[in-house]
Order: C-alpha cells, then sequence, then structure tokens
C-alpha cells in the first residue's frame, strides 16, 4: 500500500505538471510508466533536495581530484582527459585525409544529419541560420491563395501549418542533392511524432527521418516502402535501399525500427546521432554493429544516461554525501566562486595523498558493486539492466591543435 500511494503521488504530480494535456488512455498510461520510474528511482532515500544539492557538489570535486591522480598515476595506460587527443593505447581516430579508409563513411554520417535535423521543422530551421526567415518564406505556401490541383507526384503533407512551414524546410533538401519527399507527418501526440520518407537519388536510398516515436505498424500502414520504390521506377527506385535516421529519442526509434525492418530488408542502413545511452543490451549492440552508426558530439549526456547510468549516480552520490563532515551550508557556499571560501574539508583531505584517492575509489567501486542502501543493508535499491546506445559509436570531438 505504501508504495502504491508513493507511485500514486508521482502520477498525480505528473498530471500537475502537464494538466494541459488532453486526457486520454494513452496519456494515462504514459504518466503511470513515468511515474513507476520516478517511484522506483526514489524510494527508501531518505534525502531532501539540498542533499542533492551537497552530494553533486562533493562529487564533482572528488571526480577532478580521482582524475587527476589517474593521469598522474604510471601503473596505468590512461594518458591524458583531453579533447582530441589518446586517452588509452586503445584509442582509435578515423582516417579522414583524401585516401582514408573512412573518410567516405564519415561524410556519409554528415550528409544524413542534415536529414535528421530537418525532421524538426521550421523552428530548428530558423534558429540554426541567421537568413532562415527570409530562405523560409520563398517556400511557403500561402493560405489565401485557393490550391492548385495537387497532381500524383505531389508529396503527401499531414497536420502540417496553415503555410506549410515544415514542408518549406524539408525543400531545402534539394540544396543537397537530387532528393525528393514523398511523405511528411508533423502529428504530434504521446507515442506520436513527425517522421518524413524521401527518395536519395544520388545515393539510391529511401530515407526515413524519424524525430521521435514511430512503430514499424506505421510504415505498413501508409505502404511508404512500396509507394516510394514505385515512385519513379524509371531511375530505379524500385532498387533503392533503405536508410533510417534519427536525433535524440528519434534516433533511439530508428534503431528499434531498423532492428525490426532488417528481417525483411538485410541491406538496410541506420544512423543514430546523439542516441539516448540506455537503450540496447550488450548481445543487441554487438548485432546493431553490422549496420548502425552512432555519432556522439562532444559531452551530450543524451547518449551517457539510462537508468543503470542513473542509479550508478545515485550511488555515487550517496558515497559521496557519507565522506561529508561539514556543513550542507558551508559545502554548497564553496561551489560558488564570488563568496571565497576554501574547499570542502573531505575534498581536501582526500587531496593530500594518494592513499585517500585509492580508498575513495575502493569505497565508491564496493558501494556501486552491492547495489544496496549504505545506512541499512536490508533496504534495496533498485538496480536495472545495463543498457547501451546501438551500432558502432563515432565520438566527434573539438581538435585543439598546439601552435608550432
Amino acid at each position: 500500500k505504501v508504495l502504491r500511494a508513493y507511485q500514486d503521488s508521482w502520477q498525480n504530480r505528473c498530471r500537475f505538471l502537464f494538466c494541459c494535456s488532453t486526457p486520454s488512455d494513452r496519456n494515462r498510461n504514459s504518466f503511470a510508466d513515468i511515474a513507476r520510474l520516478l517511484s522506483d528511482f526514489f524510494r527508501d532515500l531518505d534525502v531532501v533536495p539540498s542533499d542533492v544539492v551537497v552530494g553533486l557538489v562533493l562529487l564533482r570535486k572528488f571526480q577532478k581530484i580521482e582524475r587527476k591522480a589517474i593521469v598522474e598515476q604510471r601503473k596505468n595506460d590512461t594518458y591524458e582527459f583531453l579533447s582530441g587527443v589518446a586517452v588509452t593505447p586503445r584509442t582509435q581516430f578515423l582516417s579522414l585525409h583524401e585516401d582514408g579508409a573512412d573518410l567516405n563513411l564519415f561524410q556519409t554520417v554528415i550528409h544524413y544529419a542534415h536529414f535528421a535535423v530537418l525532421a524538426y521543422g521550421w523552428p530548428i530551421f530558423v534558429m540554426m541560420n541567421k537568413t532562415g526567415v527570409c530562405r523560409l518564406c520563398t517556400g511557403l505556401h500561402c493560405c489565401c491563395i485557393p490550391c492548385r490541383k495537387h497532381s500524383e507526384t505531389d508529396p503527401e503533407i499531414v497536420d502540417d501549418n496553415c503555410c506549410q512551414c515544415n514542408y518549406s524546410v524539408l525543400k531545402k533538401l534539394s540544396d543537397l542533392g537530387d532528393i525528393d519527399v514523398i511523405y511528411a507527418t508533423y502529428h504530434v501526440d504521446v507515442g506520436e511524432t513527425p517522421f518524413f520518407v524521401a527518395l536519395d537519388y544520388d545515393r539510391k536510398k529511401i530515407v526515413i527521418s524519424i524525430r521521435g516515436t514511430l512503430s514499424m505498424k506505421k510504415i505498413e500502414q501508409e505502404q511508404l516502402i512500396e509507394r516510394a520504390r514505385a515512385r519513379k521506377p524509371e531511375r530505379g527506385t524500385k532498387d533503392f535501399e533503405i536508410v533510417i535516421v534519427g536525433h535524440s529519442l528519434g534516433a533511439g526509434t530508428a534503431s528499434i525500427l531498423g532492428i525490426l525492418m532488417r528481417q525483411i530488408y538485410p541491406t538496410l542502413q541506420c544512423f543514430c546521432y546523439s542516441p539516448p545511452g540506455g537503450l540496447l543490451s550488450a548481445p543487441a549492440v554487438e548485432y546493431t554493429k553490422e549496420f548502425t552508426v552512432s555519432v556522439v558530439i562532444g559531452k551530450d549526456v543524451v547518449p551517457r544516461i539510462g537508468l543503470h547510468q542513473m542509479e550508478t549516480l545515485r550511488t555515487d552520490l550517496i558515497n559521496a554525501i557519507k565522506r561529508s563532515v561539514d556543513p550542507k551550508w558551508k559545502t554548497i557556499t564553496c561551489s560558488i566562486i564570488c563568496c571565497g571560501c576554501s574547499q570542502p574539508t573531505s575534498a581536501v583531505e582526500m587531496s593530500t595523498g594518494e592513499t585517500e584517492v585509492s580508498e575513495y575509489m575502493r569505497s565508491k567501486h564496493n558501494a556501486r558493486c552491492m547495489g544496496i542502501h549504505p545506512s541499512d543493508s536490508s533496504i534495496a535499491l533498485t538496480s536495472h539492466q545495463p543498457l547501451y546506445p546501438p551500432g558502432r559509436i563515432i565520438h566527434v570531438v573539438r581538435h585543439h591543435p598546439t601552435s608550432g
């Protein structure tokens, strides 16, 4: 009863935050799923928001000390935690020179990144281009003028606005080459977000670009693949291969859809840009390496986060709070530069020698392995299976070459 009441309280909070959403069974089911996850994550934790803030402050300071100690140790194979350089002897770089083996792959990744971005419609286009408004206006459909008669070759556009601003953005795909949009939907609901299907004649591909949730059933109902291949048979569209792309949540959806569709289309390729980190099991990741490439940009948090990673963070926070010997106000103010406070006592003690750092790393490792409440071993916290981003991963970082 107590657990159910706790879950209901989180569900009521979700309903309050999204009180303007349309009441439906789908929305209620989604709120129930969110409430269940949040109640599982926070149950049995006797902490308040200020405790979490203190834990984050201490954890950041401990991480800096730990990272410095790792680099200074000569017994490990870690070189530096720097952008654009090898971190360990196993660090691999793409060969992107003129005759490099990976140049074609990276150019393909860049090419389909445009498809993933344009799935967001006109707001992202205006935000990314200084002259976006002017460029957008040239392709708008005037709602005041009677519509011309549509031909069979016109794309099917679903739930765009009266001026077709989103479809106007898709027309900019022509700047990338000979590309023809055949279907686009901008219907937004819980479990339903926009996507479009286009023909890339230059690369002989049928591209499905997803902004969020999309089901195999939707593809089958609309017969989108069949329609795309029958578009211009004189140009060989019946033999075009399928490429699925997506960004963030859309990347996760693209990966799952790719797994489902590859049984029917074995030559399918999938490009996931900043996919969710908690997505596939280790065996599934190995399987998707055959046809999926994930792209992670810099320190993007989305590909690094999942339920298992959040549970690890929760364990590290509790472990950091245990080590704190200062009042909460002192720890928090020490993180504010203008306050001029010294480092927290626990951070100062840990930075005094290698023994203290080793002891912290050992206690952190033990806490992660145990997965139990640090103050009461009879209270078990939730623990989920580790999940990972799909396919092969390309990590794109800034390179800061030294002068001379």
